[in-house]
C-alpha cells in the first residue's frame, strides 16, 4: 500500500513523457494518463522537455491527457519514469525530484534501451551470438559500438539509479522480459503494465500477394541478406519511412512478417501483422525468447546460431507454401493481440489498488 492512503482527493499521477513525439514508447505514456482517468484519478503527462515548445502528436488527441511542465511544489504525488529517463540528465526529473512527497515508479518499457549497465549483462544472456561471416560483419561491428557506448554511460546511469530508488515505490515492467530483468538483475520485483496497439487506421485494402515477406528496415536489417540470398524468388520488402496507415496496408497484404529485431521490449510489429492477420516468423531474442511476451507456437520462432540461414529459410519457405495453415496455428497468438487494450486497463486497475487508489 502507497503510503496507507485509501483515497486520491490530494493525490495525482504524473506520467514523465516527451511531448510531440510519435513512437511507441510516448504513445504508451499518454495511454498510461488516458487509463488511470478513466478509472477516476487524477493524472497529467509531465513534460521531460518543458523549455521546449513542441505540438501535441495529433493522433495521441484519442487519449484523454493534460500537459503540465511542472509538478506542484509540495504535498504527495506520484511520478512515473520510462527506464530511458536513466540515460538523460533532465531538467523536469530534477525539479519533480525536489519535492520530499514525490515517489518515484520506474516503468521499463524496455531492457536494452536503458543503457544500464546491468542491461547490457543480461541482454546478452538473453540474445543468442551471431556467428560470423554471412553478411553480419556489420551488426557485429554495431553491437560492438553499442556496448562500449553502454561502457561510458554506464556510470552515470548507476548513479542516477541509485538516486532514484532512494524515492522509488516500485518497478513496473512493459514485457516479462523487463520483468525477468528487474527480478534476476536489479533484485526488485515488478508489476506487469505493458500496452495496447493503436487503433487500425482506414487504410487502402488490398489482395494478399504470393511469397512476399516484410521484415522491419531498421531493427535487423543487417541480417536479412543471408536470408533473401537463399530465396531467390521471394520479395523482401522493409518497413520503413511508412505512414502508420501504409505500414498497416502493407502488412495486410503480405504472405509473411518477419521479425528480425533484437526486441528490448514488446515490439509492436509483430502484434500488428498479427492483428490484421498476417503470420509471423520471429527471431528469438530479447523479449522473443520469452513465451508471455510473444505467444506465437515454437515452431515459428528460430535461434540465431551455427546454421541459422537454414533454419530460418527452411521455416519461411514452409510458412510460405501455406500460410493459411500458419494463421490457423497463429489464431491464439491473434486473439491475445487483440485483448491487449482490455488487459492493460486490468493492469492498470491492479496497481492503481497498489496505490490505494482503487
Amino acid at each position: 500500500m502507497f503510503g496507507g492512503l485509501v483515497s486520491g482527493n490530494d493525490l495525482a499521477i504524473y506520467v514523465l513523457s516527451p511531448v510531440g513525439y510519435r513512437s511507441g514508447g510516448p504513445e504508451a505514456l499518454h495511454q498510461l494518463v488516458d487509463a488511470i482517468r478513466q478509472q477516476g484519478v487524477s493524472s497529467f503527462i509531465l513534460s521531460a522537455y518543458p523549455d521546449v515548445e513542441v505540438a501535441p502528436v495529433d493522433d495521441f488527441s484519442r487519449y484523454d491527457y493534460e500537459i503540465v511542465k511542472e509538478l506542484p511544489k509540495s504535498g504527495r504525488q506520484v511520478l512515473v519514469v520510462p527506464e530511458w529517463c536513466l540515460t538523460r540528465d533532465l531538467d523536469a526529473l530534477k525539479t519533480a525530484l525536489a519535492n520530499p512527497d514525490v515517489v518515484v515508479w520506474v516503468w521499463w518499457l524496455s531492457v536494452d534501451n536503458s543503457l544500464h549497465p546491468e542491461a547490457l549483462r543480461f541482454s546478452r544472456q538473453s540474445r543468442p551470438s551471431l556467428p560470423l561471416g554471412e553478411g553480419l560483419r556489420r551488426e557485429v561491428l554495431r553491437r560492438t559500438a553499442r556496448d562500449v557506448k553502454y561502457i561510458f554511460a554506464s556510470r552515470a546511469v548507476s548513479l542516477r539509479l541509485r538516486h532514484l530508488m532512494s524515492r522509488t515505490e516500485g518497478f513496473l515492467a512493459q514485457s516479462d522480459y523487463a520483468r525477468d530483468f528487474c527480478k534476476r538483475s536489479l533484485n526488485r520485483d515488478a508489476m506487469m503494465l505493458t500496452d495496447y496497439l493503436t487503433p487500425l487506421p482506414a487504410f487502402e485494402a488490398q489482395d494478399r500477394q504470393v511469397d512476399t515477406v516484410l521484415y522491419n528496415g531498421i531493427k535487423g536489417n543487417e541480417l536479412i541478406e543471408p536470408i533473401r540470398s537463399r530465396l531467390p524468388d521471394v520479395r523482401f520488402s522493409p518497413i520503413r519511412g511508412m505512414t502508420y496507415a501504409q505500414v498497416c496496408s502493407a502488412l495486410a497484404a503480405a504472405t509473411v512478417y518477419l521479425e528480425l529485431g533484437r526486441l528490448p521490449g514488446r515490439d509492436r510489429l509483430p502484434r500488428e501483422a498479427a492483428r490484421v492477420g498476417t503470420p509471423v516468423v520471429l527471431l528469438r531474442q530479447g523479449a522473443g525468447r520469452y513465451v508471455a511476451d510473444f505467444p506465437l507456437p515454437s515452431q515459428d520462432t528460430f535461434d540465431v546460431g551455427r546454421g541459422w540461414h537454414t533454419d530460418a529459410v527452411a521455416l519461411l519457405t514452409t510458412v510460405l507454401a501455406d500460410p493459411e495453415s500458419a494463421q490457423r496455428r497463429q489464431a491464439e497468438f491473434r486473439s491475445w493481440v487483440l485483448a491487449d487494450q482490455s488487459r492493460f486497463g486490468i493492469e492498470v486497475a491492479q496497481w492503481l489498488r497498489e496505490l490505494g487508489l482503487a
